[in-house]
């Protein structure tokens, strides 16, 4: 059988608390779009969204039923924002962070273990990993299927050209593992995968006249090159990549080379939602008893959620964020737990925290055994800057800094 000719160039950002999809034809001045995924929002409607939470939930009996003949993707777990809400309802059920898990050297990622700690699933019953990942990615499979496959084999997922970005610091064995899951979600032997600075990087070229606008941004130095730092602040790592770049003839897309990549930091959004859970936990205690470990999966899931209302807007220093978790026991006679921060307490934790001011010559504080939240081995320094400021000691001079999010890319220029 002749091979079908791919029509489209698909990407697909496997994150550890979201995931997204885009994809651009390979004829034609079109530019690229970005997927919406329908996905599960409640036991009962499905919504379209661009970013799929990296969020799997197993559900009961009960809610299994509601479910059934409608599911999104592949098998019972469900994957999306319905997953996500579990976590703050049965966290027990969700399994979340596989993305972290890939690169963690002392598991075994094809052991079946998440939901890490939970006693609610049977060990039979929970997922590795690897699975966990190939789950994310085969509902985008599915997504992108149910939305072409109808129009003809050569609109088929299997029959585009496929890539999957990861981080810069993923080494040989964890994008082996990448890949792993993509062969276990059904894609196609041909996939590759892209660093996602580069993938920001030439995003952003895309969106500027394929590089025509850069020379203007950039400082003007005298010299032959300029190099430009990726700053990508994601869920579960930070990532810090250098390239260099030097004008090519007759064309504005400039010659990239990637100069250095920082260490695999385990240090993101996951460790904002445990700051915020630590620094509410002593608020919530009832007759100075620690909360239950099921209690706690209840406070990081809300604190997740107040992390994102919290930073999405502005709002004044006295604004009031309220969390309740369930209390020991069940029904009415469990109860509620309830308790409040304002909006300057959050910043504090969340700015001067993981943001604080430093110096060139700073430097991460290391110690002989980093914090452990959900089995994963989380950087012991908390300070984003001072990890960049590591990294950055001995490397040329910065000239513009480019910020990756999953909605924007934007270039600064830098003076150092």
């Amino acid at each position: 059988m002749a091979q079908v000719q791919a029509r489209y160039s698909i990407g697909i950002d496997l994150g550890t608390t979201n995931s997204a999809m885009a994809f651009a034809p390979l004829q034609g001045a079109a530019g690229t779009e970005v997927f919406a995924v329908p996905q599960w929002e409640t036991l009962s409607s499905v919504a379209e969204a661009s970013t799929l939470p990296s969020f799997l939930y197993l559900p009961d009996e009960a809610a299994a039923a509601q479910l059934q003949g409608r599911e999104t993707g592949e098998g019972t777990w469900v994957v999306g924002r319905l997953a996500r809400a579990k976590a703050g309802e049965t966290p027990g059920r969700v399994a979340h962070s596989a993305k972290s898990w890939l690169c963690h050297h002392a598991a075994d990622r094809s052991a079946r273990f998440l939901p890490w700690g939970s006693d609610d699933i049977a060990g039979e019953a929970k997922i590795s990993p690897i699975r966990a990942s190939a789950l994310v990615l085969n509902a985008m499979r599915a997504a992108w299927d149910g939305r072409f496959a109808a129009s003809g084999s050569e609109f088929r997922f299997d029959a585009q050209d496929i890539t999957v970005t990861v981080p810069a610091s993923f080494d040989a064995v964890a994008q082996r593992l990448t890949l792993q899951a993509a062969k276990e979600a059904g894609f196609p032997a041909s996939v590759r995968l892209l660093e996602e600075p580069q993938a920001a990087f030439y995003r952003w070229l895309e969106l500027h006249d394929g590089g025509g606008d850069l020379w203007q941004r950039l400082p003007d130095t005298g010299a032959a090159s300029h190099h430009v730092l990726v700053v990508d602040i994601g869920g579960g790592t930070s990532d810090f990549s250098l390239f260099e770049v030097r004008p090519n003839a007759g064309t504005p897309t400039p010659d990239i080379k990637r100069v250095a990549v920082s260490d695999h930091i385990l240090l993101g959004g996951d460790n904002m939602d445990l700051a915020i859970g630590h620094l509410f936990e002593p608020k919530l205690r009832q007759d100075a008893e620690p909360l239950s470990a099921i209690q706690w999966e209840h406070l990081v899931a809300r604190s997740r959620d107040l992390k994102e209302r919290a930073l999405s807007g502005e709002g004044p220093p006295d604004e009031v964020f309220p969390v309740s978790i369930p209390g020991r026991g069940s029904g009415l006679i469990g109860g509620t737990l309830s308790a409040q921060l304002d909006r300057a307490a959050l910043e504090g934790v969340l700015i001067d925290g993981f943001f604080p001011e430093c110096v060139a010559d700073d430097r991460p504080v290391r110690k002989q055994t980093a914090l452990k939240e959900w089995g994963l081995p989380f950087a012991a320094d908390s300070a984003v800057t001072r990890h960049l400021a590591g990294f950055l000691s001995g490397r040329p001079p910065v000239d513009a800094i480019l910020f990756k999010d999953r909605k924007s890319t934007r270039l600064n220029s830098s003076h150092r």
